[in-house]
């Protein structure tokens, strides 16, 4: 089942009137959320640390805090050594937070101040604030999440509750001083934050616990995490008596003089992620660079392009790629809509190309009429001059960003950047937490364009495409980089990621 991302005030919906609804009471909730906490807790204890570890608990005075006195219960009944550090008075917490520590305390779990420094091994959990935090944390809160940070950096492991305390939950940015955890379980749902840069980089690993309700009942808009299991259920399998007519046949017009190698990479993108037959459509240059260096693409040579001739190059082909390489050619947006209306294939848009539509808002605006028939695959910067807003703007919230985009140009949009972004757009959207600093580097967005076109040729559909195209791109940087820990982070080249598709492709088979 696919994980959802979900806002805060869609979780406070969640846990209030859906809880009540199914008639399930909130301190059944929170009893849950302790289970899952002490379970993860033993799984790192489990996992070669040192004999006797303590497990510090420190808790806030809210939910998140309850959460924690509730785990804290149930690693000491079992035996563990457990402490609790809280700054609130005890007779200050409410509600279910007061119902969980007066019991924790009960049992005889040991609770203080900062009256004690964890050792090296030790467990730290983060259990000071929830996903309710909108500003900088102060106070008590700024107090805990110094000690946490203080233990970590003495080699303690640490465990985020929901979200690492100090980011706000729907925010890609931290307000202020924020946990640097080792772990994050996120309770329910994964929250904006988890799966978005430079928040994701607090959360360490994440995982996901459920609390007993349905995620199907959940508000707001579908957004998942992309996985494994999610890209493989969107990819049949290639028959065995497949051949290159049923394959895919992809068209690419691409490149331009001075610009040649954005159109082998596109190419080569597309032949590595399986299309058949793949042919390019650019200048006579081009053609002999493509050639020499890829011979299995095939060509059409333009010498000055026109709508009739990029037709005639496209004949045949069930999906197109524009854009690598480009250029920017005179009347290039109105030819380029001219052509992509009289072919009406599913495309994939990308670099030169977005450019020229954002060049001429006057021609891009008979584009994008169709629902679903094109894949953008823009940079933070390409989106920012299509949506005539600045680059902040986009990266300040890449989920609402591209989500707008999709629905103003009725069309999927690719965010690329670490935390990739697909939007479609009736709303749906699906997220890659991951990131892959081997990708900074020119032309490894040719190779993407490539991919997703091929994927179209092999009658994916558009965010089908975008999904598994980003997977795989990911997947195939990885394995470019060596598939060490830690993973290279430089110096791979955008062919390498290329020619690191069949890899990729096996691993998703596997």
């Amino acid at each position: 089942m696919a994980t959802r991302i979900h806002t805060a005030a869609e979780l406070r919906a969640l846990d209030g009137p859906i809880a009540a609804r199914l008639g399930v009471p909130s301190l059944l909730l929170m009893e849950t959320a302790g289970l899952a906490i002490a379970d993860e807790v033993r799984a790192l204890l489990a996992q070669g640390m040192a004999h006797g570890a303590t497990v510090w608990i420190v808790c806030g005075s809210g939910n998140n805090g309850g959460d924690g006195w509730c785990a804290a219960r149930h690693l000491h009944v079992s035996g563990l050594l457990v402490r609790v550090v809280h700054r609130a008075p005890i007779d200050a917490l409410k509600g279910d937070a007061a119902v969980q520590a007066r019991a924790a305390i009960a049992c005889g779990v040991p609770c203080g101040g900062f009256d004690g420094v964890p050792s090296r091994g030790d467990v730290v959990v983060d259990a000071v604030l929830g996903t309710g935090l909108n500003r900088p944390a102060e106070g008590d809160a700024l107090q805990l999440i110094r000690w946490i940070n203080d233990g970590r950096a003495l080699g303690t492991t640490v465990l985020a509750v929901d979200v690492p305390s100090g980011l706000n939950a729907d925010a890609h940015h931290p307000p202020g001083e924020a946990v640097r955890a080792d772990r994050t379980l996120a309770l329910h749902a994964l929250k904006p934050a988890l799966v978005q840069w430079p928040a994701r980089a607090h959360a360490g690993e994440v995982s996901v616990a459920s609390i007993g309700l349905p995620d199907a009942l959940g508000p707001g808009p579908q957004r998942v995490r992309v996985d494994r299991a999610l890209v493989r259920s969107m990819v049949p399998a290639r028959e065995a008596d497949a051949h290159k007519g049923t394959s895919g046949r992809l068209a690419l017009w691409a490149g331009s003089d001075g610009l040649g190698g954005a159109a082998v990479l596109a190419c080569r993108g597309a032949l590595r992620g399986g299309a058949g037959l793949v042919r390019l459509i650019s200048s006579p240059e081009v053609i002999r660079q493509v050639g020499s260096a890829l011979p299995e693409a095939m060509s059409c040579r333009v010498d000055l392009p026109d709508v009739d001739r990029l037709i005639d190059g496209a004949a045949g082909a069930r999906a197109l790629v524009a854009g690598p390489g480009l250029g920017r050619p005179t009347g290039g947006a109105r030819m380029l809509v001219a052509w992509l209306n009289a072919m009406a294939l599913p495309t994939v848009l990308d670099a030169d190309a977005l450019n020229l539509l954002a060049g001429d808002p006057e021609a891009s605006s008979d584009l994008w009429g169709v629902p679903e028939r094109h894949l953008i695959t823009p940079h933070p910067a390409e989106l920012a001059r299509l949506m005539g807003v600045g680059v902040d703007d986009i990266q300040e919230n890449r989920l609402a960003s591209a989500a707008h985009a999709a629905t103003s140009l009725q069309s999927v949009v690719l965010l690329k950047g670490a935390g990739t972004v697909i939007a479609h757009p009736d709303g749906r959207l699906w997220v890659l937490d991951a990131a892959a600093p081997a990708l900074a580097t020119g032309g490894t967005g040719d190779v993407l364009a490539g991919l997703c076109g091929a994927l179209l040729a092999q009658g994916l559909a558009t965010e089908e495409a975008a999904v598994v195209g980003a997977w795989l791109h990911l997947q195939a940087a990885r394995r470019a980089a060596g598939g060490t820990t830690p993973a290279v982070d430089r110096g791979v080249l955008a062919s390498e990621v290329a020619d690191a598709l069949p890899a990729a492709w096996a691993e998703l088979r596997s």
